[in-house]
């Protein structure tokens, strides 16, 4: 089954990442950490979140183009 991208013509599409990390009472050794990278569409409500690597503007580029309707 394909992905269904969101948006499209006139509609609008927030994008943001965030950075998942895990620290007990923000002590001790830094566990691995995970970038998630994710868009909401304002009119229909629709969302994606991918994991990303990194934060580099091919790879953030790649998931845009992968996810999001052109328009």
């Amino acid at each position: 089954m394909p992905k269904q991208k969101i948006g499209g013509d006139g509609l609008i599409i927030e994008i943001d990442e965030i950075l998942f990390s895990k620290r007990k009472n923000n002590a001790g050794r830094v566990l691995p950490q995970q970038w998630i990278f994710g868009g909401l569409c304002r009119e229909t409500r629709k969302c994606f979140l991918v994991e990303v690597v990194d934060r580099s503007a091919k790879t953030l580029m790649a998931a845009i183009s992968e996810n999001i309707a052109t328009g």
